[in-house]
């Protein structure tokens, strides 16, 4: 298979929410952006998973950086208003916020929007990452870079990089976080062996073929 070399000054992994908005600000402060996703859908949690009743009621982050501009933009296009659930101040349809951030990342002229990639491997040099490897379509590519985000939401890019990550919950002491439980529960008590990492607190369910549900 050839191989097609290309460019790019910040290249993000994944469409989540993160990866979304890192694109999307790294393109509007100059940067030639590219974002590559596995799926044809932007969002991650907040609109292709169905997540979109955000816990917590807190006034400080609605109307900052992008996250606020979007929770505006949801108020408009949501004719009946966001406030339509108990567990959040604003909820809204999926689709509603992925043809928002679609809408976005398509108005950037510094922004390209690669969908249905595979990640094959990073080129690294010492402690520095030059380049991505992806296949798109049944083409292999090589994307020089300077900058690399991960946006997977799953840490895709961590292994592939050799990069030092951890799993699990972090202890009151690492980051004095309150909520974060001490570390003396942590090596104490087995609930928090048996689940490392938070389980599914959302269930979607999905038809395949015609018809209704």
């Amino acid at each position: 298979m050839n191989r097609i070399d290309d460019d790019a000054a910040v290249v993000v992994w994944g469409g989540g929410s993160g990866g979304v908005a890192a694109a999307l600000q790294a393109a509007r402060s100059g940067t030639d952006t590219l974002l590559l996703t596995p799926g044809p859908w932007l969002g991650g949690m907040v609109s292709a998973a169905g997540v979109c009743c955000p816990d917590g009621n807190e006034l400080t982050p609605w109307q900052t950086g992008i996250w606020g501009a979007l929770l505006r933009e949801l108020q408009r296009q949501e004719p009946e208003g966001l406030d339509q659930n108990w567990v959040s101040c604003f909820g809204w349809r999926p689709a509603s916020a992925e043809a928002i951030l679609r809408r976005w990342v398509r108005a950037e002229p510094r922004l390209r929007w690669w969908s249905g990639c595979a990640l094959n491997g990073v080129d690294r040099q010492g402690s520095r990452l030059l380049a991505l490897a992806v296949e798109r379509g049944g083409q292999a590519l090589r994307i020089r870079l300077q900058v690399l985000i991960d946006g997977s939401d799953r840490g895709d890019l961590f292994p592939l990089a050799a990069v030092p990550f951890r799993l699990g919950w972090e202890a009151r002491e690492s980051w004095e976080e309150l909520s974060a439980p001490p570390r003396q529960r942590l090596e104490r008590e087995p609930f928090f062996r048996q689940q490392p990492v938070q389980s599914p607190t959302w269930v979607v369910m999905g038809q395949l073929g015609n018809g209704s549900c």
